[in-house]
């Protein structure tokens, strides 16, 4: 006997069967299963908010060492400007350090090739020591989360001073 064979012999065993159970019984099975099934999805949607909570604390919470030491910066008494500068430069540290942590990192910029993808062309300058589509300044930073474009970086770009190739 090949598996088709045996496929369909259990298919007629499951009809007879099936004929042979009442109406009632049926009904009786399908409400189970409807409620069975009524059961999974909210349990499901249930697992899926916690996940999101999970999530969200896992991203927040680094955070929550940062606002610390802005707290503490807040309150500290500075002598010379050079302190505040420290204590920023600081705190941009820990933050970098943090988006790094969750797969956040900067798009290079300054002296690469423009590339479209990564980069929004804000404006040009003509510039011959550059070269042609090259990136003279970052007006805003851009970003990669895992690899992929979270957000472009706005560039100034270079170009040739008209006449010249």
């Amino acid at each position: 006997m090949n598996e088709a064979e045996i496929i369909d012999e259990k298919i007629d065993e499951k009809v007879e069967n099936a004929s042979a159970e009442s109406v009632d019984e049926v009904k009786e099975r399908l409400i189970r299963l409807a409620a069975d099934f009524d059961n999974y999805r909210k349990r499901v949607a249930k697992n899926i908010e916690q996940d999101r909570m999970r999530i969200k604390g896992e991203i927040v919470n680094p955070f929550l060492d940062i606002l610390d030491s802005m707290q503490a910066a807040k309150n500290a008494k500075y002598n010379e400007i050079d302190d505040i500068l420290e204590g920023l430069n600081t705190l941009n540290k820990q933050i970098e350090n943090v988006m790094e942590n969750h797969g956040v990192v900067k798009i290079e910029g300054k002296g690469k090739e423009f590339d479209s993808k990564l980069h929004e062309a804000v404006s040009a300058i003509e510039n011959n020591e550059w070269g042609a589509e090259k990136i003279v300044e970052i007006v805003r930073e851009g970003y990669l989360l895992n690899g992929e474009v979270l957000r472009t970086a706005k560039v100034i770009v270079s170009k040739r001073k008209e006449g010249e190739e």
